[in-house]
């Protein structure tokens, strides 16, 4: 990507400042910004008075020095000269100051009625529940929560009212880090995350807490995301309040309940895989912007989000016509027929999605017509160019995101043994976060117990994956395109290895494998790992490889496989695998599979060894179980994965997983997993054709039906 010249000057501009709230009537020229010329009724050669820029309210740093403020948020104009902080009165561009007057006053009064309704519970209630309820208060619970978790129990106080966020989870089988993967080279448990969880996981110090004194240099005044779960947060977005998804939806009209279904899409999905960019799409449909909204990507995003949502029975179960679910993909489909034809980023979005919601539901087959669609769109926008034509410097930010996360996005197929569709990555690079964090679209969490909001730090993340699977997309074209290189080349092997060290070493500070700890964060090395693996094995299936890249394969593959293995426990233990984390499949599966065949070739007499293997078999396939709660594609491979288990690790599995879940929904597995992922994961053996998941689930159904005729004892 360095060969392609530094960016064009537009660009430049927009990634220097904070991105601008656009409203309907207003747009982005060269100069700045300004309104929609209309014709005038003057004479050619009079003067004419540039039109003024309407502002409904100053921010308050210009108020008090009394200059004009031109209304630019985050940041304005004057404020960010002079680096001063900017703060609006204002919630958005078009509140104007008596509105924002108006909102506080209501906010006030809702606050007021909530320690009203408080105040009243604790005279009527026990007096064990008010002193509970009361320490709570101590603790700094906001009392809407705590009104609302009161509301939802049949008692006024139980534990649930508010989420357990000082624990630790436990491994299951084994309690403790396995052995073989506690060697000294493995930085990872050299982390603040690990050393949090295990070294002094039950601290409760009033302020949260600290792992080590070392531990406590990093952990700053972010302690809270070391420290809890992070399902036990809350998206903080205020673009978020503002949406009426039922202006853009015909499903449904509930907004609050489409709201929260937002939030846990922003919250679970949307740091791993974005169509695009936040803070763009929010604003368009807060301003009905077409260019950047529609009701098929709204309602396509719906869909997506249902598995997100804890509170949506039977998610995985995207078949069942009075589900969500169904309705908003039901109606997404019936939107596409109606608007498939138009050429437009927005429909490049909702294709790229759709294809992303079938994939989660183990029909990747029936969804590739999607992402061939959405590649087809792209390359009529030349959508991975340089954009030199764009002069709305807004519509050239959001073409430049979904550029890439396209681009991220399919590179998915390097886990289906399948060679890039897309030739080379975007064009134009990815700013530096750091000093354009304004460009990618943060957002913040607010953790129980806690006021201290804790940026995301999403920016760093994109940047990062975006360059890794720029190194993944010349794997896969390396290992699967039609033009293999020289079997006895070391060359391009050694080169990929090379960039991958790189890319290592130059992570920023939050992305290194001492600071870690949210999920994605996690994943990003639980994929560099992965995508090793993968790329070394393919270097040791190769005919009569030679000695050198034999050994260099097999030993690059066994160091990946440990620190694969150990990040994903590590995130376990902080974090749990209850909650959606679609990306979580694939890597669980590989532990799984890797595990299971490590077993196999292990000796009787190494007790220890053989119950470490049974340990992570245990944990990856529970993993896999509660993934399944939430995404089909899952169920279906735990069910696969499961039964490939001998007799007495059956047995232990049965200890921690509810039995047979998916027993009335057994004929369904056949009908809906038309997918091409490969279960090939930890087997270097095994056929990819013939491993895949449509294949497997084939050859199970069969193998049902030819038990079911077997005669019966």
């Amino acid at each position: 990507m360095s060969g392609r010249g530094s960016p064009p000057n537009k660009y430049r501009r927009l990634a220097a400042k904070p991105l601008p709230i656009v409203n309907d009537i207003t747009f982005l020229t060269e100069t700045g910004t300004g309104t929609i010329p209309t014709p005038s009724s003057r004479p050619p050669d009079a003067a004419i008075r540039p039109m003024r820029k309407t502002i409904n309210v100053a921010c308050e740093s210009c108020r008090k020095r009394k200059i004009k403020c031109d209304g630019t948020r985050p940041r304005c104009s004057s404020c960010e000269s002079r680096e001063l902080m900017c703060q609006y009165p204002s919630a958005y561009r078009g509140e104007n100051f008596t509105a924002a007057l108006k909102r506080r006053c209501m906010e006030e009064n809702e606050k007021t009625t909530s320690f009203q309704e408080i105040f009243s519970t604790l005279q009527s209630c026990s007096d064990k529940d008010a002193m509970n309820m009361f320490n709570l208060v101590r603790q700094g619970v906001d009392p809407k929560y705590l009104l609302k978790q009161m509301k939802e129990c049949d008692f006024v106080f139980q534990l649930a009212v508010v989420p357990e966020t000082r624990r630790r989870y436990q491994f299951p089988y084994l309690p403790t880090m396995p052995i073989r993967l506690q060697t000294p080279d493995n930085q990872y448990l050299k982390s603040v995350l690990y050393e949090t969880v295990f070294l002094r996981p039950d601290d409760e110090s009033s302020d949260g807490g600290s792992a080590s004194s070392s531990a406590d240099t990093q952990l700053g005044r972010h302690h809270n995301v070391y420290m809890r779960p992070y399902h036990a947060a809350e998206v903080i977005d205020p673009l978020i309040d503002l949406v009426k998804p039922s202006k853009w939806t015909a499903v449904i009209a509930d907004d609050r309940l489409m709201r929260a279904l937002l939030r846990a899409y922003f919250l679970h999905e949307y740091p791993t895989f974005p169509v695009f960019h936040k803070d763009i799409f929010l604003q368009a449909m807060i301003n009905n912007d077409k260019r950047f909204c529609s009701s098929l990507l709204v309602n396509a995003l719906l869909a997506e989000a249902c598995h997100c949502h804890m509170g949506i029975p039977n998610r995985e179960q995207f078949w069942v016509p009075q589900s969500l679910r169904y309705r908003f993909l039901a109606e997404a489909i019936r939107l596409w027929e109606l608007e498939n034809i138009r050429v437009d980023l927005v429909t490049v979005q909702a294709a790229t999605l759709l294809n992303l919601v079938y994939s989660h539901n183990g029909m990747d087959k029936i969804g590739e017509v999607y992402l061939n669609h959405a590649l087809q769109k792209a390359q009529q926008l030349d959508l991975f160019g340089d954009h030199a034509t764009i002069d709305n410097e807004r519509m050239f930010h959001a073409r430049v995101f979904s550029a890439w996360a396209l681009f991220d996005w399919h590179i998915q197929s390097y886990y289906y043994y399948r060679a890039p569709l897309i030739p080379d990555p975007p064009a134009v690079p990815l700013p530096d976060p750091e000093r354009h964090p304004f460009w990618y679209g943060d957002f913040m969490l607010k953790y129980p117990l806690s006021s201290t909001l804790v940026p995301a730090q999403c920016g760093q993340h994109f940047k990062a994956v975006s360059g890794l699977r720029a190194i993944i997309h010349d794997m896969a074209t390396i290992g699967y395109s039609q033009t293999p290189y020289p079997e006895d080349s070391l060359e391009p092997v050694l080169a990929i290895f090379s960039r991958l060290e790189k890319w290592f070493s130059e992570l920023p500070d939050a992305l290194s494998p001492q600071n870690i700890v949210f999920p994605w964060q996690l994943k990003l090395h639980m994929e560099l790992y992965l995508a090793t693996i993968l790329f070394s094995s393919k270097q040791i299936g190769i005919s009569e490889p030679s000695t050198i890249k034999k050994e260099t394969a097999y030993s690059t593959a066994s160091h990946a496989a440990a620190r694969l293995e150990t990040i994903t426990r590590l995130y376990y233990i902080r974090h749990s695998f209850e909650y959606s984390d679609s990306f979580l499949t694939i890597h669980l599966s590989f532990v799984a599979g890797a595990a299971m065949d490590a077993l196999k070739t292990t000796p009787a007499h190494e007790t220890s060894t053989a119950r470490s293997l049974r340990s992570t078999i245990i944990l990856s396939l529970k993993g896999l179980y509660d993934q399944g709660q939430h995404i089909h594609l899952t169920s279906v491979i735990y069910r696969l994965l499961r039964d490939r288990l001998e007799p007495k690790d059956l047995e232990l599995l049965q200890n921690h997983v509810d039995w047979d879940p998916l027993t009335p929904e057994e004929p369904l597995l056949v009908q809906y997993a038309q997918s091409h992922y490969p279960l090939t994961m930890g087997s270097k053996e095994a056929d990819p054709d013939g491993a895949r998941l449509e294949n497997l689930v084939k050859q199970y159904d069969q193998l049902g039906f030819e038990e079911d005729k077997s005669p019966r004892p």
